[in-house]
């Protein structure tokens, strides 16, 4: 009993019924509006302690509110906290305050109604309530021809039909609540909207997984690693500093739940992981440290991904077949197809060079490391490497790391004569 005397809602139908009266005062007089700031404040009982808090938070839920008026020029969150909205019991709308469209101003006093319908509507759709109750009943005679004959002839445009259209629209987007009652509206709009509200709230887990996978494939994408690089290297005008990576960021589903997570990790994990370096002639007479991949994908994100696709349009980017990236490609138990793209613009030049051998030992070095990438299902290079070098490599790195390395073929490469040389990149036991 204490409790339900310690909260009163009825203030809230006092505060709006001092700023019709003023503002009905304002209408005579016809001097300029000043909004009345919002004293939206917290009944002091919930703020004892949490036992209090607690008990008291019970007895609000079997409570209701009557909005006599509708919002007049404010917003829902500004005179009632969302939070108690949600816990309510039943919440009533009328306009047994004044009537909405034969009283003072009626613009203003029609979108206060149509406002607390649609702020109401996205606030019961984007979280759990306890509402059992909800009705809005609009008696105002002059009503009444726009809800009906209006909608009947058709009439191409109506202020008041057009605009309740849109808020019991939005106002459907609520599930989950026991009893809807709408009285003064268009009687089909009214029953449409009432079986959707009463219909059982649709959550997101409750969808079949075909369609959260469908979700998912819209809400994640692997481009962001691409396009952080070419965003680094932009802002990098001084190739000898440290390369200024950017903050990483998880995309929300990711960080939602356990549950979410996992799903939404397994179909990011089946789209190509697409990383493109760029063409970037400084780094050929620059001292500089070459920009790892890791610096902008995590390695256990890495060692989840089924298919990779890596573009290297420049000879320099090889030195990212770093200990580091290769063992997360050896480690990983879900890769399966890997793609790579090798463009070197030096080629030519280095070629023309007597008595030299491509791919030299500089990019063999680096290229060597990937024979500890076994066991995949397809592997495909493109571009500058010669193919007696890339065909004993896609074998190497297709079969099974139990077979030994010194029984597999050697990679080889040419010179400018086309002859098929060794390279000098792999120790063999």
């Amino acid at each position: 009993m204490v409790y339900a005397f310690a909260i009163d809602l009825t203030t809230l139908n006092q505060f709006f019924d001092k700023d019709l009266e003023k503002a009905v005062c304002v209408k005579k007089t016809k001097s300029p509006r000043k909004q009345r700031a919002s004293l939206k404040s917290t009944p002091p009982i919930f703020l004892v302690c949490k036992q209090i808090s607690n008990e008291a938070s019970w007895v609000l839920q079997k409570q209701g509110v009557t909005f006599q008026h509708g919002l007049l020029g404010h917003r829902l969150e500004d005179v009632i906290s969302p939070n108690v909205i949600r816990k309510l019991s039943s919440i009533e709308i009328t306009d047994a305050g004044h009537g909405t469209t034969d009283h003072w101003g009626r613009t203003v006093s029609w979108f206060g109604y149509i406002n607390l319908l649609k702020q109401l509507g996205e606030l019961l759709s984007t979280g759990e309530h306890k509402l059992k109750k909800l009705t809005v009943e609009l008696n105002a005679p002059g009503l009444v021809e726009h809800m009906t004959i209006c909608h009947e002839s058709g009439r191409f445009k109506c202020g008041f039909r057009d605009t309740m259209t849109k808020a019991l629209a939005t106002l459907s987007k609520a599930r989950g609540i026991g009893e809807v009652i709408l009285r003064g509206l268009n009687v089909d709009e009214a029953a449409r909207a009432k079986e959707l509200m009463e219909g059982p709230a649709c959550k997101f887990f409750s969808l079949p997984r075909e369609i959260r996978d469908m979700i998912y494939e819209h809400s994640l994408d692997w481009s962001d690693v691409s396009n952080k690089l070419a965003d680094g290297l932009a802002d990098w005008p001084d190739r000898t500093a440290t390369f200024p990576f950017p903050l990483r960021t998880t995309p929300t589903v990711l960080v939602v739940n356990r549950q979410m997570h996992e799903e939404a990790a397994e179909v990011l994990a089946k789209k190509p992981l697409n990383i493109t370096f760029p063409a970037d002639k400084t780094f050929d007479d620059q001292d500089c440290k070459i920009p790892s991949v890791l610096g902008l994908i995590p390695r256990r994100t890495l060692e989840r991904v089924t298919t990779i696709h890596i573009n290297m349009q420049g000879w320099f980017w090889v030195f990212n077949f770093e200990p580091r990236f290769i063992r997360a490609l050896a480690n990983s138990q879900a890769l399966k197809h890997l793609k790579i793209t090798f463009n070197d613009h030096k080629k030519p030049d280095f070629l023309g060079f007597p008595g030299q051998v491509y791919p030299d030992n500089v990019l063999a070095s680096k290229l060597k490391a990937l024979t500890e990438v076994r066991g995949l299902e397809t592997v495909t290079f493109e571009g500058d490497l010669p193919v007696v070098y890339t065909i004993p490599l896609v074998t190497i790195m297709t079969s099974g790391p139990e077979v030994p390395l010194h029984d597999l073929p050697r990679p080889m490469g040419i010179n400018s004569e086309g002859h098929v040389l060794d390279v000098d990149d792999l120790e063999r036991p």
